[in-house]
């Protein structure tokens, strides 16, 4: 015998009128309950920031949950089973299949404005408190904070429902219908997820050390200092046996070797009349950038690694050949933190690292940790030489990202730079390493057993010994030409050696 429902109400109007509760009051009532709390506990405990995250998360899920459990103590409850939870499981269905769709045309990057803009007009009954969340980059939070809030008020309101047990039996494969397909994004949603970290920059990596950050490149900057003098910067042996004056040659290089040409900058050219006219002349805007304002004509002469397919094709667009001229020798190296037990590699391990074929330390000798392997980006000196040098006919693994803000809290991503933790690997040159960051934390490996000293970059021994160019795209003037000679005879070569760097010749 079926037992009567207490209340047969309309199920089409309390369809309505439960859905504009879940998706109008409901997101209403927790951005106001969370603003006012988020204000009260900001002046009552201004001093106590944990203490009142906490307090703000434990009212943050107690508002929901108690205005589920009053809605459904005071609703006229249809006899169908459906009827009665499929609009609260409706905008949870709602929300992961929005985002699941977001993260596939936005290629799981939150910067993708295709993702952004679905995500954010999508989730429109939650606007104010998303705006909160987006202008301080917390993405995952604008779909975690409306499924816990829909998830604890369906909680609390079958809580209050459940005494109230009197529904028909039809319309149970329905809810179970929707149980499954909540399941189903819910994968999708974590597959995603899981696929985007694959791509971006562990969360435990956002305090790490970066590396790149250390250096400061006022303190080569030539002619700087009380008497016009950079003390940082390498002196000459002896007194200078190339003296420049206007006109100056127009330098740009990589940071790696920005000490060789401004120690030679600060030895030869004639001190300036203006403190600050060979700041404007001879410049350090990295690699990518130097290329490009040679390519360009605003610059004579670059100090840099051997230039990237790209930016060949750059030059002959315009039709330039970039001719280089070694200057120096140098070493390509890998680098671990210093607690890593994994000293040497093979070319194939670290070609197998850099694939995506290895991806934890274990099968290398070292800890039950996934390898987090960093990437510099398209363009620099060491990527290019990545590719030409070590990976060769082996296509890259995507590159590890991450997001900063930018202004506004806008979300860029760019090519995670190395942070020195215990699973992490990157490359770099062994100057810019040992010379510049001076870093005791970090160890470069050995390579087949080879390590990446002087001896074994004068021998050729290390297998990855590179050349340090002097890279030109047109007829360079005359003081250009006389400073290119100077580097190549034994006082510019001298100083190379006394910076750190290996001359062409021994010495």
């Amino acid at each position: 015998m079926t037992v009567q429902p207490e209340q047969q109400p309309s199920s089409r109007r309390y369809v309505v009128r439960t859905l504009l509760f879940a998706i109008i009051a409901l997101p209403a009532a927790c951005q106001l309950g969370a603003f006012l709390a988020f204000a009260a506990i900001g002046t009552v405990l201004p001093r106590h920031a944990m203490v009142g995250e906490t307090v703000l998360l434990i009212l943050g899920g107690a508002l929901p949950a108690a205005l589920g459990y009053l809605y459904g103590r005071g609703a006229a409850l249809p006899a169908s089973f459906s009827a009665r939870y499929l609009p609260f499981v409706s905008p949870i269905i709602y929300l992961l299949a929005v985002w699941a769709v977001a993260m596939f045309v936005g290629r799981g990057n939150f910067s993708d404005s295709s993702f952004s803009g679905i995500v954010f007009f999508a989730f429109i009954p939650f606007f104010f408190l998303n705006f909160m969340l987006t202008f301080g980059g917390d993405w995952w939070n604008v779909l975690l904070v409306p499924l816990g809030v829909y998830s604890l008020s369906l909680a609390a309101f079958a809580c209050a429902t459940w005494h109230r047990r009197r529904f028909a039996v039809h319309g149970r494969r329905q809810g179970i219908t929707a149980a499954v397909v909540v399941a189903v994004l819910a994968l999708v949603c974590a597959w995603q997820a899981y696929d985007r970290s694959t791509f971006m920059l562990p969360e435990r990596f956002a305090r790490s050390e970066r590396l790149s950050e250390e250096i400061r490149l006022h303190d080569y900057a030539p002619f700087s200092g009380k008497e016009l003098f950079n003390k940082n910067l390498m002196p000459l042996r002896g007194q200078a046996r190339l003296h420049i004056g206007w006109p100056y040659p127009r330098l740009d290089g990589a940071t790696a070797f920005y000490p060789v040409y401004a120690a030679a900058v600060q030895a030869v050219y004639a001190k300036p009349s203006v403190p600050d006219a060979i700041a404007e002349i001879v410049q350090c805007s990295t690699t990518p950038e130097a290329y490009q304002r040679l390519i360009d004509g605003r610059v004579e002469l670059i100090f840099a690694a051997a230039p990237s397919a790209e930016q060949k094709q750059a030059a002959q667009a315009r039709g330039l050949t970039l001719n280089m001229t070694p200057l120096a020798r140098e070493a390509f190296v890998f680098l671990v933190n210093r607690s890593n037990p994994v000293g040497n590699l093979g070319i194939e391990q670290i070609q197998g690292i850099y694939s995506g074929k290895i991806d934890n330390w274990r099968d290398l000798g070292g800890r039950d940790e996934r390898i987090v392997a960093f990437q510099r980006p398209a363009g620099s000196g060491s990527q290019s030489t990545m590719i030409s040098k070590v990976m060769k006919d082996k296509p890259l693994r995507t590159p590890l990202q991450e997001e900063f803000h930018r202004g506004m809290g806008g979300l860029v991503h760019q090519v995670a730079s190395y942070r020195n933790d215990a699973a992490a690997i990157g490359y770099s040159f062994r100057y810019y390493t040992t010379g510049m960051l001076r870093n005791d934390q970090v160890r470069l490996l050995s390579v087949d057993g080879v390590a990446p000293d002087r001896a074994n970059i004068e021998s050729g021994a290390y297998p990855f010994t590179v050349n340090v160019y002097m890279v030109t795209a047109r007829p360079v003037s005359e003081n250009t030409q006389k400073l290119m000679d100077w580097f190549l005879g034994e006082q510019g070569q001298q100083l190379i050696e006394d910076i750190g760097y290996v001359p062409l010749q021994k010495r």
